[in-house]
This record gives C-alpha cells, sequence and structure tokens, in this order.
C-alpha cells in the first residue's frame, strides 16, 4: 500500500523549506562568522608533536616498566617538561590505582603484563 501524498496546498512549502535546508548545510563559515579552510591548521592549536613507540623499551601497555616496573616504586621525573617521563609516571601511577600489584593478589600469575591472553605465564615483563 502506497503512503498517501502531500494535499496541493503543503507540497510548496515542503519544497521550499526543503531547499532551504539545503543552503544551509553548504555555508562557507563555521557559524561565528569565519570562513572555513579545509585542511589548514587552525592558529589557536598551537604546535603539534609526535611520539613515537618501539614496542620494547617504551611500549603502549607499561611505558617500559615492564611487569617488575609497575611493581616497584613510581619511576623519578627528572625533568617536569618530559613527556615520556611523565607519560610513565601517570600509566604507573594509573596502573596501580586499579590494579592489586601483590603477588599473593595474583599479579604476575593470574594477570599482568606477563600473562597471555589465554592464562600463560611467561617470563617476559
Amino acid at each position: 500500500m502506497k503512503p498517501a501524498a502531500a494535499p496541493a496546498r503543503l507540497r510548496a512549502p515542503l519544497s521550499l523549506m526543503a531547499l532551504a535546508l539545503l543552503a544551509a548545510c553548504g555555508g562557507g563559515d563555521d557559524g561565528g562568522g569565519f570562513p572555513i579552510t579545509l585542511n589548514e591548521r587552525p592558529t589557536w592549536l598551537g604546535t603539534i608533536s609526535t611520539a613515537s613507540y618501539d614496542g620494547t623499551t617504551n611500549d603502549l601497555l607499561t611505558a617500559g616498566l615492564g611487569k617488575t616496573g609497575l611493581a616497584a616504586a613510581a619511576p623519578a621525573v627528572t625533568d617536569a617538561n618530559d613527556p615520556a617521563q611523565l607519560r610513565r609516571l601517570a600509566i604507573h601511577t594509573n596502573y596501580r590505582a586499579i590494579v592489586d600489584i601483590t603477588a599473593n593478589g595474583g599479579y604476575g600469575t593470574l594477570y599482568g603484563p606477563n600473562v597471555t591472553s589465554d592464562g600463560q605465564v611467561t617470563t617476559g615483563e
């Protein structure tokens, strides 16, 4: 069964509304009067930096601390402007905040960076 068509007196206003909505979508500014330029870094963004992680000395899970480093005392920060040191301290602090690091709690035997997804305990860090 086909839906009923709109009455003739509504077709023109509906068409005009649709055209108005389409015209609004093609605007050339961000709504604040600033023109949009694609693929250009905004001036307010500041410097863009990148980081590289080799997966061994500075991995994403332990920041290079490994199983032993996560269980040890917090790593020292010698340069408060070094993002790598701050990241390492943040990972250490956050990991210890949510995980029981004690051996009696199962760390290193039931879970941890050295336990594989199928529960096998490895000698790795």
